[in-house]
C-alpha cells in the first residue's frame, strides 16, 4: 500500500478534492484555506482517502473525513491516513469530526485515532402531519406580543443577519467561530440555497427577528430538516416563543404533505433541547460531534483542550 495526494480523475465524494497550500483562517478570518486530501491504493486500486482541511468557520479548527473501502477496512488503511493528514497539518489545531449512531463503525475508528466526544446532538425525528404533532403544536400557542411568520415575508438580509447571529452565540462556548463579519461573509456567499423560505418561520419581537425555525427540504426522501433556537443566547420567554415558532414551521411542512423531519440540535441549546424532550419523537439518529487534540496535543497545555467535555455520556 502507498500513500499520494489527490490526482485528476480520483473520484470524489463529499469534502476530498484537490490539495491546495493555503493561508489559513485566523480567528479574525481571512486567507484562502489549506486542504490536504490523500489516496491509499495497491496496485492502482483505491483502498480509501481522507482530508483534513481547517475549517472556515470554526475558529483554530481542522475538519477531517477518512474513507475505507469495505473490503480494505481494519487493516490499518485509515489509520495510515488520518496520521499522514495530522503529520503535514501546518498548525497544531485541533480536529473535528462527525458520527452518527447510524455509522458505528465511523465512530469506533475515531474513537481508536483518540477523538473523544465534543458535543451530542439528538437528531429527534417526528412526523408533522401526525394527531401527536397536531396536539403538541396547540399546546404551544403563540405568546402575546409575538408574531410568527413565514421568513418569505422578511427581507433575505434580515434572516441572513439572524441566522449568523444564532449561529455564532450556540457555538460560542463549545467550538467558537472565526470573527462574526467572516461568519456573515461565508453565509451571505452560500446564499442560503438550502433553505425553503415559504416553510421556514420566524418569531417577531418588537420589530425584530427573535427566533428562528429553519427548514431545509431534501427532495430526494422526502424529508426535512429543521434547524431552530432563538436569535439571542438570553431572550425573556425565549423557550414558549421558540416552542411556537416550531409548530409553525411544523404546520407549514404538514401542510406542504412532508412526512418526515428530523432536528438539528445541541444537548447544550438553552430553549431547543428542553422543547425537545417534549416532541412527539418517532424515532432519532444521534449526532456526534468529535474532537482530537491535534499534531500536539499531548504537550499542548491550552485550558480550551484540558476542559472536560460539555456533553457527557449522561446526555442523549
Amino acid at each position: 500500500m502507498r500513500l499520494r495526494d489527490f490526482a485528476p480523475g480520483d473520484l470524489a465524494e463529499g469534502i476530498h478534492g484537490p490539495s491546495h497550500e493555503g493561508t489559513g483562517w485566523g480567528p479574525r478570518g481571512g486567507g484562502d484555506g489549506w486542504q490536504r486530501t490523500l489516496v491509499a491504493e495497491d496496485c492502482g486500486d483505491v483502498l480509501g482517502m481522507g482530508t483534513m482541511l481547517v475549517s472556515n468557520v470554526h475558529r483554530e479548527s481542522y475538519y477531517c473525513e477518512v474513507q475505507v473501502e469495505p473490503e480494505a477496512r481494519r487493516e490499518g488503511v485509515g489509520r495510515a491516513l488520518f496520521d499522514a493528514l495530522l503529520a503535514c497539518t501546518p498548525t497544531p489545531y485541533p480536529v473535528l469530526t462527525r458520527a452518527m449512531s447510524s455509522q458505528p463503525a465511523r465512530e469506533a475508528f475515531a474513537r481508536a485515532m483518540g477523538f473523544e466526544v465534543l458535543m451530542r446532538c439528538p437528531s429527534p425525528q417526528l412526523h408533522p402531519s401526525s394527531l401527536a404533532t397536531a396536539h403538541w403544536i396547540e399546546q404551544h400557542p403563540v405568546p402575546p406580543g409575538v408574531r410568527v411568520v413565514p421568513a418569505s415575508e422578511r427581507s433575505y438580509e434580515e434572516f441572513l443577519d439572524a441566522w449568523v447571529d444564532l449561529y455564532v452565540w450556540i457555538h460560542e462556548e463549545w467550538s467558537p467561530t472565526v470573527d462574526r463579519a467572516i461568519v456573515h461573509q461565508l453565509f451571505a456567499a452560500s446564499g442560503m440555497a438550502e433553505v425553503d423560505f415559504e416553510l421556514t418561520r420566524v418569531a417577531i419581537v418588537d420589530g425584530r427577528i427573535a427566533a428562528l425555525a429553519c427548514v431545509l427540504p431534501d427532495p430526494w426522501d422526502n424529508r426535512s430538516f429543521l434547524v431552530t433556537e432563538t436569535v439571542r443566547r438570553r431572550l425573556g420567554n425565549g423557550t414558549d416563543i421558540l416552542a411556537a415558532t416550531i409548530g409553525s414551521a411544523l404546520q407549514a411542512c404538514a401542510e406542504r404533505g412532508i412526512t418526515f423531519v428530523e432536528f438539528d440540535g445541541h444537548v447544550v441549546d438553552p430553549h431547543y433541547y428542553p422543547l425537545a424532550q417534549t416532541l412527539p419523537i418517532t424515532g432519532s439518529d444521534p449526532l456526534l460531534v468529535m474532537r482530537h487534540p491535534g499534531r500536539n496535543g499531548a504537550e499542548r497545555s491550552s485550558a480550551d483542550l484540558r476542559r472536560p467535555v460539555l456533553a457527557g455520556d449522561q446526555l442523549r
